[in-house]
């Protein structure tokens, strides 16, 4: 800038005065052509007779039915520019079609180059199309079929708590009830409301052999039409069908659920399905891919008051208050804020709730629906669903980064082409080739590589992609295909990004040789061949830096997988089997559950394969029953940070099957029945509050009260998970199943089998239980580990892909050395001959290309460690029990940088010795 006015430089001044000046020159021509014209015609037609004036109006009515001149020359010149545009649009397409043939033909002399660029972007094309695709199925895309996804809304409550913040999620079915009757309506600022039950149950259908079990959610009748979906089949429910105490028998059925099980036959509407005790007619087929607000599949939607066995709350649960089990969905009027309807919703929340609410705060926040998608998937706890967010957000700059090695190795080794093609360049820069013409060509190599690349990044893209669904996301809906018109988007933009981002400084440096030492055949110094070596030795230190940070992610990201799986969570998970069968919902009386439950356990055990069996109330990750623990001469017993104290029932050899420890004392036995002694049996940290420095074997404890009659304690077991594969610790107590409290109706089967994998002995323990009574309905027996699933991959997401992307970054940054000390020593040829012909020995020759090969590497790998180093704190939140900044990591991710490095300069040393000084003084 000088005295406040913008300094241009004069070439560009000039050419912009040139193209002012050339446009004012045409436009005066045509002008003055079109004067001359409307003259000349209207002299003929005035020696015709016609006056002047109507001469004159004749003339421009000729010409183009104008009123004057300047209405004519507007369509000429608008014309003229029209026409031009589209003779350059021409011309840029002959142009660039002549640029790939030419590109073509160059790329067809090297087969070899063309390949490792073609591989090289496919492997940083596909990686960064894979993650794309996965980030934005869990995270940026709105659920299939909902029509104006943005003005649907989840409530959550939110309440204060001694200064925390909490986000209730889940109402009272009255709650709902409440909101529908008194926000939505005609004129109001929400349109409809709706309810779902929170998550997706497993449903027994049919019973006997034939029994099977598919995954359902429980909706309200306005659901659909909350969403603004339509069936692809018949239709949804009304509302008459979705009224307390008892609804109609009604079930929509998913379109890959009506394939699977009903073999897509139209006639499917009006069958029956046996579910639980009672038998529903399906109504209607929703569209393909519709999950709901739910990320996992589901297969069946039930009205929420004809689920009989399936509702939360018992016989009364229309009107109880204490059952939180309903997400509450609305859809906002055209107009309407959610800050409007949340005020409007709060105090209809406050009057239908509970009086705490009011202590709480309990203001009504609306949740948009993406958010409320992704936060409250079925199984995850919202911890490893946040975790699972920065993951994948984390991922894909990651990912990015992957890309950013493969641009900068592609770089390098267009760079070396175009030092190998300088004389060629010079030739034809000197015969008149404009440089802007040079480099378009140029480009359009690196775009045709990139091209071809990205089409095998998409088949990359598509086995990874079905790759990860798989391993880590097998409990989520993907209906859709591995690539779509997204990801096929994504990938189109990334791959001509990619193609123009590495080829632009290769052919800029390329299209600048110095022409007289080119063309007499010198080695083009002056600088240029410097610059050169700069440029390549910069973008290898680019490479080798990455490929370090993601080195460092790598381990800190395995050393964290490897930390939980090494957690002693007081059980067996990945050893123990757990089978489940819905006996309640067919209406069968506890003491009948409990006789068919101890037959199956008999049954079970009597497999061969199986060490342990035992019936549970419950079982960790399932729910578990809270009450207060009583030691008599004691006012309280302290409780950990985890709460408690949490009671389970269970049969004796429930602790062997789990592989839980007995630390002291007995475990329970058969003797210990509804007419024996009351006894319990309690973990380590219950023992250690209750009775500190005492032997708690012998002891009083009571549940609930003082009232409460004693239970002598009999045994003392180690802590053990209750909820969550991570947390705090809590306080536990177990009891015999035959003494246990009221309420404690549910079971569910713990089955250790011998040795091996519990899944190889899981179809004799689905037979044994199928068969112990007629018309039994479907069990369902999976390994225990599967309930932890969601917590631990966000750990498992990250070690599988840091590790992928690290392994290929590695890779790429050790080929890019390569080929670097490769075109080094191919240009070093007559000075390593000349030596060698001076006396010098092999061992140094081959000592001086692997130290330029390790200082290369050793200045990436430095710049890369002081960049993990200051981007630790980004990844800290999402390690378990390993530091961002652990020495052990660092250190082996230097040991790892040195070993590929020296292996990269393997190769190009030995083609150094290779070289015959005789022929290169004969050459000379």
């Amino acid at each position: 800038m000088s005295r406040g006015r913008l300094t241009i430089r004069p070439g560009i001044r000039r050419a912009f005065h040139l193209a002012v000046r050339r446009r004012a020159r045409v436009e005066r021509d045509v002008r003055e052509e079109i004067e001359h014209h409307v003259a000349l015609t209207t002299e003929l037609l005035v020696a015709r007779g016609l006056a002047p004036e109507a001469a004159r109006r004749e003339a421009l009515r000729r010409l183009g039915r104008a009123d004057s001149v300047d209405d004519v020359h507007q369509r000429l010149v608008a014309a003229a520019r029209e026409r031009e545009a589209r003779m350059r649009i021409r011309e840029w397409l002959d142009d660039a079609v002549t640029d790939l043939r030419y590109a073509l033909r160059q790329l067809r002399r090297t087969p070899g180059f063309a390949g490792a660029v073609i591989a090289t972007f496919a492997l940083g094309i596909g990686a960064n199309a894979t993650v794309f695709g996965l980030v934005d199925r869990l995270l940026l895309r709105m659920p299939a079929h909902v029509a104006a996804p943005e003005r649907v809304y989840q409530l959550a409550s939110r309440m204060v708590w001694h200064a925390d913040t909490n986000m209730q999620t889940t109402f009272p079915y009255a709650t709902f009830a409440a909101f529908r009757d008194r926000l939505a309506g005609p004129g109001r600022d929400v349109q409809r409301v709706a309810a779902v039950s929170y998550g997706v149950d497993e449903m027994p259908i049919g019973r006997g052999e034939r029994a099977r079990s598919a995954r359902g959610s429980l909706v309200s009748a306005g659901y659909f039409a909350l969403l603004g979906v339509q069936p692809a089949l018949g239709r949804f429910f009304r509302e008459d069908e979705d009224v307390p105490p008892v609804g109609a028998p009604v079930v929509v059925v998913s379109e890959g659920f009506w394939r699977r099980a009903l073999g897509a036959d139209p006639a499917a509407i009006g069958r029956e399905l046996e579910i639980g005790q009672r038998r529903y007619a399906i109504v209607g087929v929703a569209p393909r891919g519709f999950t709901g607000v739910n990320l996992g599949s589901v297969d069946l939607w039930l009205p929420i008051a004809s689920a009989e066995g399936l509702r939360f709350g018992g016989a009364d649960w229309a009107t109880t208050r204490q059952s939180t089990w309903l997400r509450v969905f609305v859809r906002l009027a055209p107009g309407a804020t959610p800050e409007r309807v949340g005020a409007r919703a709060t105090p209809v929340n406050l009057d239908a709730g509970e009086p705490r609410m009011a202590r709480l705060g309990g203001a009504i926040v609306p949740v948009p629906l993406l958010a409320a998608l992704h936060g409250t998937s079925a199984g995850a706890s919202a911890t490893a669903e946040l975790l699972t967010g920065r993951v994948a957000a984390l991922l894909g700059a990651v990912s990015g980064l992957v890309l950013l090695i493969a641009c900068a190795n592609v770089a390098n080794l267009l760079l070396a082409r175009a030092l190998r093609r300088r004389g060629e360049i010079a030739v034809r820069l000197a015969l008149g080739t404009r440089t802007s013409r040079l480099v378009r060509q140029l480009l359009a190599e690196s775009v045709l590589l990139s091209l071809v690349g990205g089409a095998v990044a998409l088949l990359l893209a598509t086995w990874g992609a079905s790759a990860l669904r798989a391993l880590l996301f097998g409990d989520l809906a993907w209906d859709d295909a591995p690539v779509d018109g997204r990801v096929l988007a994504f990938t189109a933009a990334a791959t001509v990004i990619t193609g123009l981002l590495a080829g632009i400084v290769p052919a800029l440096q390329a299209s600048r040789p110095a022409l007289a030492a080119t063309l007499v055949g010198g080695s083009g110094r002056g600088g240029v061949g410097v610059q050169r070596s700069r440029s390549r030795t910069a973008l290898l230190a680019l490479q080798a830096a990455l490929a370090v940070v993601l080195l460092v992610g790598t381990g800190l990201f395995v050393r964290s997988l490897r930390n939980l799986y090494d957690l002693r969570l007081g059980m067996e998970p990945a050893r123990t089997l757990l089978a489940t069968m819905d006996l309640e919902s067919l209406g069968m009386p506890p003491r009948d559950v409990d006789a068919l439950y101890r037959r199956m356990e008999e049954r079970v055990r009597a497999l061969p394969g199986v060490q342990s069996a035992a019936v549970a109330w419950t079982v960790p990750g399932r729910g578990s029953w809270g009450d207060r623990a009583v030691v008599p001469g004691r006012d309280s017993v302290p409780l950990p940070p985890g709460g408690g104290t949490y009671v389970n029932a269970v049969r004796p050899g429930f602790f062997r099957a789990m592989g839980t420890h007995i630390l002291r004392g007995r475990d329970f036995t058969d003797a210990d029945d509804a007419s024996s002694a009351l006894v319990a049996i309690v973990n380590e940290s219950l023992a250690r509050r209750a009775w500190p420095g005492q032997d708690p074997i012998g002891k009083c404890l009571k549940l609930g009260s003082d009232t409460m009659p004693c239970r002598v304690v009999v045994g003392v077991s180690e802590n053990s998970r209750r909820q969550d594969w991570i947390e705090e610790e809590i306080l536990h107590v177990h009891l015999p199943l035959s003494q246990a409290l009221r309420g404690m109706t549910g079971r569910v089967l713990v089955v250790r089998p011998a040795a091996g994998d519990p899944r190889a002995v899981a179809g004799a323990v689905r037979h044994a239980m199928q068969t112990a009574a007629p018309a039994l309905p479907y069990a369902d027996v999976r390994p225990l580990d599967t309930v932890f699933a969601s917590e631990l991959r966000p750990w498992r997401l990250g070690a599988a892909l840091f590790g992928a992307f690290g392994v290929l970054a590695v890779l790429l940054a050790g080929v890019g050395l390569h080929g670097v000390l490769a075109f080094s020593v191919g240009q070093r040829t007559r000075e390593l001959g000349v030596r060698m012909a001076l006396g010098a020995r092999r061992t140094v020759v081959v000592r001086s290309v692997v130290r330029q090969g390790l200082a290369l590497a050793g200045l990436g790998g430095v710049a890369g460690l002081a960049l993990a180093l200051g981007a630790a704190h980004l990844v800290e939140p999402l390690l378990f029990r390993v530091p961002a900044l652990d020495p052990g990591v660092f250190a082996g991710v230097a040991v790892v940088l040195l070993v590929v490095a020296t292996a990269a300069t393997l190769l190009p040393a030995w083609r150094a010795t290779r070289v015959d000084p005789a022929v290169v003084l004969r050459e000379e």
